[in-house]
């Protein structure tokens, strides 16, 4: 295999679900032919990936620099409390206060990294022959553009949400400049790459479209067999499960499933919960949302390596996206990282959020999951899922998880892209 310099702010042993992803494909390459740089040191790192890392500083007197010291630290955190201060919602600052947070929070990202002679040494020792990035951010896209144009090698960008056409904070008026320097790059990448790597098979359709770059597909990737359980045994409990995060409005599908599960339950006469694992702080927030719903139940989320236990204790499995994703178009083609992993669990699972989103348009098109896009359906495939009417489809999810979304599938994309004569400028 070709030797790969990887790019990116942070490492790929960080121990979020980006890193999980990474160190799930990168991790079974040979290790002698990997070598990332990487700049953000506040990152935990979880992962156990063994390959040569180069860490890299900051500019002295840039933001980033200031930011990254316990003073700026401290301004930071107290921003963020102001922001989620009642006072501060009563007044109507809290959005211009968020827009501040968030410029500051990219501002790092367009500050200097240095690259000293003696990491040039390093890698020219390595002697990479292909450059792979997440890009996602002005200084990542910069290195890789720089370090191609030094060392005349191509860049691989592996695209994981739609950046190259909105980011996440798209309507902030302060980012202005940030979005032009973050496409600006992109764009000069390209002019180094004959290859990407995208989420999902209508990014990929959509960006070679437009740049004239063959983009590949590779889907988040999971070892589908250590995900795979038992049916549960009964107890006389029907369980639902959801396992994330309650930001971007999800809070309110899970709200409204909470309420379907009620009333399916009361009608049936059988009991019935919504068990809900999710970070402390999300529990703090929304728990007073469900109080009125006696089925719906929390737990504090479990690491990654102990998921299985979560979903093993499940009947089915729940996910909802909110009507924020139809016009935040960061999100436009993503597929969460936590779908292939419920697809693969032996349960059934049910998605409940807007139609014309692509997660949606995904899970109806190959019959994986259970959908409904408003609350009358969501009441009745409830009650149908209750009723058994579902109990073959995770067979044909399993199937389908194994073919597209195994993790040697995605380790052979990888290696075939990455491994390429024709990506030679």
């Amino acid at each position: 295999m070709k030797r790969v310099l990887i790019v990116n702010s942070n490492s790929i042993n960080i121990g979020n679900a980006t890193g999980i992803t990474l160190q799930s494909i990168l991790g079974r390459l040979n290790p002698e032919n990997l070598m990332e740089l990487y700049w953000n040191k506040s990152a935990c790192l979880n992962g156990n990936v063994k390959l040569k890392s180069i860490v890299l500083e900051y500019a002295p007197l840039s933001l980033a620099a200031l930011i990254s010291n316990s003073k700026g630290k401290k301004i930071s955190k107290k921003i963020k409390t102001d922001i989620n201060s009642s006072d501060f919602r009563e007044h109507g600052n809290r959005k211009i206060l968020s827009y501040i947070r968030q410029f500051i929070s990219l501002q790092t990202d367009l500050s200097k990294v240095k690259l000293t002679r003696k990491n040039l040494e390093e890698i020219m020792a390595f002697n990479p022959e292909v450059i792979y990035t997440l890009g996602g951010g002005v200084a990542s896209l910069k290195m890789s553009y720089s370090l191609s144009l030094k060392l005349n090698i191509p860049v691989v960008i592996h695209f994981m949400d739609n950046w190259r056409h909105c980011i996440q904070w798209e309507d902030n008026p302060l980012l202005a400049h940030y979005k032009r320097q973050l496409r600006k790059y992109c764009n000069l990448c390209y002019t180094r790459s004959r290859e990407c790597i995208a989420i999902s098979p209508q990014m990929a359709q959509v960006y070679t479209k437009e740049t004239g770059v063959h983009h590949s597909t590779l889907m988040n990737s999971v070892n589908v067999d250590e995900f795979y359980c038992e049916p549960r045994k009964k107890d006389g409990v029907f369980k639902f499960v959801y396992a994330g995060g309650l930001h971007l409005g999800r809070e309110k599908g899970l709200y409204e499933i909470g309420k379907a599960i009620h009333k399916a339950a009361e009608n049936k006469g059988i009991s019935a919960e919504l068990l809900i694992y999710t970070s402390p702080e999300n529990i703090e927030v929304y728990k007073d949302v469900f109080k009125e719903l006696p089925e719906v139940k929390f737990a504090e989320s479990v690491p990654h390596n102990e998921i299985k236990k979560v979903l093993s204790d499940a009947d089915f499995l729940v996910h909802t996206e909110s009507d924020a994703l139809i016009g935040n178009g960061f999100f436009k083609y993503s597929i969460s990282t936590k779908i292939p992993e419920y697809l693969s669990s032996g349960r059934p699972v049910l998605f409940y959020g807007p139609s014309d989103i692509y997660l949606y348009e995904f899970l109806n098109k190959f019959g994986v999951a259970i959908t409904a896009s408003d609350k009358n359906i969501l009441y009745d495939r409830i009650v149908d899922m209750l009723d058994g009417k579902y109990d073959a489809m995770p067979e044909k999810a399993y199937f389908y998880a194994k073919e597209h979304f195994d993790t040697s599938i995605a380790v052979e994309t990888v290696y075939s892209i990455l491994d390429n004569p024709n990506l030679s400028l």
